[in-house]
């Protein structure tokens, strides 16, 4: 496929009762059918990151034909916890779209959901919504918290921020059902033993040394897609950490051009290929 001329939109895709939320759309230039969406879910331990974490993906995937949108959430506080309202976020950015598919020209029965750390685990979480179920055919997950409960653990000895009660709004201890219901790997469960789902095909994606967000988690979310049958594609990359799928300004690298990401584009578009077109 050529490289496709695209423009950039920067929009209010919705309000929550304390701020605006933002998207930056990358369209691209209209052919002769509708394009499939891909919508980006930035990671940051739901309480910092922002759209602009994917501002190279955004253009390299809008040049090779897919609308995109990378969005904004809210983020959690030591004074809020945005569990769950984060979902109605995430929920807020697919509807916005589908209101107006004819104007950006998507094709709003294919959906592609692509989220990095706590970013895959809004996306898993938003293909399992009964209103987009039928709509996403693809979802991306790069180094994910697929267990909420097994990352607050994580991350207890880990970190001293605890960004899982900050998000969550408490322990698992104070909470327990509220930390199923936030876990994709119980939600997908009992999706999958619905019957629904299984036809979703997942690319799940991680590096063999992550000590912010242990790889048994994608591990683990892994045997679950084989147990049930669901299609799937993993991949590990051996000498990898966390943080490299996106862009932060603290740290180096991030960028489509640097590895493993130059790795992984192949896979990837083979995989958007295979499901999205």
């Amino acid at each position: 496929m050529g490289t496709i001329t695209y423009t950039k939109e920067t929009v209010c895709y919705t309000r929550t009762d304390r701020e605006e939320l933002y998207a930056d759309l990358y369209i691209p230039e209209k052919g002769a059918g509708t394009t499939p969406l891909l919508v980006m879910i930035h990671g940051g331990a739901w309480k910092a990151g922002s759209k602009e974490m994917n501002q190279e993906w955004g253009p390299f995937l809008a040049q090779q034909g897919y609308c995109v949108m990378s969005i904004d959430y809210r983020l959690a506080t030591p004074e809020y916890a945005t569990w769950p309202g984060v979902t109605e976020d995430v929920r807020a950015a697919l509807a916005y779209m589908g209101e107006r598919a004819a104007e950006y020209h998507v094709d709003p029965k294919r959906v592609g959901l692509i989220g990095d750390s706590c970013g895959a685990h809004l996306s898993i979480l938003l293909g399992l919504e009964e209103d987009f179920s039928q709509s996403v055919r693809a979802i991306v997950g790069v180094y994910g918290v697929y267990d909420v409960k097994q990352w607050w653990e994580h991350t207890q000895t880990s970190r001293t921020d605890d960004p899982v009660r900050l998000f969550m709004g408490g322990t698992p201890s104070d909470m327990p059902d509220a930390y199923l219901e936030a876990s994709p790997m119980y939600r997908l469960e009992q999706a999958l033993q619905k019957g629904q789902m299984k036809e979703t095909p997942f690319l799940v994606v991680w590096g063999d040394e992550d000590e912010v967000v242990s790889c048994q988690q994608s591990k683990d979310f892994v045997q679950l897609l084989e147990r049930y049958q669901v299609p799937h594609r993993a991949i590990e990359y051996p000498g990898h950490k966390h943080f490299w799928f996106s862009i932060l300004p603290w740290l180096e690298g991030g960028g489509i051009g640097d590895e493993p990401n130059t790795q992984l584009i192949p896979e990837l578009l083979d995989f958007l290929q295979d499901s999205l077109k």
